[in-house]
């Protein structure tokens, strides 16, 4: 990682980035909050 100070939202865009695999799982457990 270049900055360790990133804010949540950034990191789950640097997971996105790195694996969307990884970051579609994260999206939706998110989403799929009932």
């Amino acid at each position: 990682p270049v900055d360790i100070k990133l804010q949540p939202n950034q990191e789950i865009i640097l997971w996105y980035k790195r694996g969307p695999w990884s970051g579609q799982r994260l999206m939706q457990k998110s989403f799929a909050s009932p």
